[in-house]
């Protein structure tokens, strides 16, 4: 009954955007602006955006889909028109019953793999998309691993990817494994300290004249309130915070595309009672 309690007055909801700065613009230090795309979707919020694909006709995210009457998100894939920034078509790419989100595209040569957060299956899934995003199969796991927000790269040996792991998956050690080119083993490279809690993923890499940045979550006081821009060595270029009254949390995902940032922002349902239960929970006990 008092997590029921806690849950009714702690709720909040996410949304996708963009930001209104150019990559430039934010990296030189503008001041950050961003707005809501249009999603009305009843009874669904969405968040973690990752950009499929991106043309003058449209722009395909693969996204969190959240469904408030089942209590837990599935991956979707969203069509966005290009021009108006107006959803056109929402179609459930993955759903396994139990909550799954941050769906991380690599880009190989063969194609597409989707990385999904399944932190509260004890195990990671690999998916192969097909060349839409419609559609995608199974092509490797691996067993007993509660990773969040996984995020992977090509090292000069091979994969490497970046997670979070229990208890402090929103503190301060991010995780580094090195994967097999099929994705079906992973070895323990190294964990990275930060000072404060700014480990977590907030989206894949990105470059920047040249140099390879990390966004990431900023996460002192609770989950997703802003993203950190790091060097790859983790030094600390900027925060970047909603300016927005209306949705004042976040963003906690950063993605770059073409001339255009995909970003995402929260709000509580109960601004006043939320924001406090929230809070004082996150200083008391383990931050999750």
């Amino acid at each position: 009954m008092l997590r029921k309690w806690y849950r009714y007055w702690t709720e909040r909801r996410w949304t996708l955007g963009i930001a209104l700065n150019s990559l430039k613009g934010i990296m030189e230090g503008e001041d950050f602006r961003m707005r809501p795309l249009r999603l009305e979707v009843e009874g669904h919020w969405f968040a973690d955006p990752f950009i499929l694909l991106q043309d003058e006709k449209r722009l395909v995210l693969l996204v969190e889909d959240f469904d408030i009457k089942k209590g837990y998100g599935c991956i979707s894939r969203l069509c966005i028109d290009a021009q108006t920034l107006v959803l056109q078509e929402r179609k459930v790419v993955l759903d396994l019953g139990k909550h799954i989100s941050f769906p991380f595209i690599l880009k190989t040569e063969k194609g597409f793999v989707m990385v999904p957060e399944c932190s509260t299956h004890d195990r990671q899934y690999f998916y192969e998309l097909d060349a839409e995003g419609e559609q995608c199969r199974e092509i490797a796991r691996i067993e007993g691993v509660e990773w969040s927000d996984a995020v992977i790269e090509k090292g000069l040996h091979g994969w490497l990817l970046y997670c979070m792991e229990p208890p402090q998956i929103n503190g301060q050690k991010l995780h580094v494994y090195a994967l097999s080119e099929d994705f079906k083993q992973a070895t323990f490279v190294e964990e990275r300290v930060f000072e404060e809690n700014i480990a977590r993923m907030g989206g894949d890499f990105f470059t920047y004249q040249g140099k390879k940045y990390r966004p990431a979550q900023f996460c002192r006081h609770y989950y997703g309130e802003g993203i950190s821009i790091q060097t790859m060595d983790g030094k600390e270029v900027r925060r970047l915070f909603s300016p927005l009254s209306e949705w004042p949390i976040g963003p906690h995902t950063f993605q770059v595309g073409k001339d255009l940032i995909v970003v995402d922002m929260c709000r509580f349902v109960h601004p006043c009672i939320g924001k406090i239960l929230y809070n004082i929970t996150h200083k008391l006990f383990t931050i999750h």
